[in-house]
């Protein structure tokens, strides 16, 4: 559905949450959303028409993982 970020890319062991940044570039991941005790999200105060990309890093008692990559919704 546009104007809706889905991210569901599955459990890293040992996390108890994730961190998620997104923006409409690239470089300027400046919006962000902790999701605990899950692993999906879903984002629907997205502009329909819009690109927009995104990170994910799992975090737990011991610290914060390395981000992923980022991807692209369309």
């Amino acid at each position: 559905v546009r104007g809706d970020l889905r991210g569901e890319d599955g459990e890293a062991e040992g996390a108890d949450g994730y961190n998620i940044s997104f923006g409409t570039s690239e470089n300027k991941l400046y919006s962000n959303y902790i999701v605990y005790g899950d692993t999906s999200i879903e984002i629907r105060s997205l502009n329909a028409d819009m690109t927009y990309y995104y990170t994910i890093e799992a975090f737990n008692e011991n610290g914060i993982s390395k981000k992923s990559g980022i991807v692209k919704t369309e």
